[in-house]
């Protein structure tokens, strides 16, 4: 599993992430927004559901 950052268009493994604890739980129906700890306001990697269109 890759996850792309909308902020600096990097890709990261899933199992290098270290602030994503629950990432293997997410449901992958939905879309999610991916930010690393660099792009991030909050310094840790985040992620945030978005209705699909």
């Amino acid at each position: 599993m890759e996850l792309f950052c909308s902020g600096c268009n990097k890709w990261f493994h899933g199992r290098c992430l270290k602030d994503l604890k629950d990432f293997y739980g997410l449901s992958f129906m939905v879309c999610y927004v991916f930010h690393c700890k660099d792009c991030s306001p909050t310094a840790m990697e985040t992620w945030v559901a978005k209705q699909a269109s």
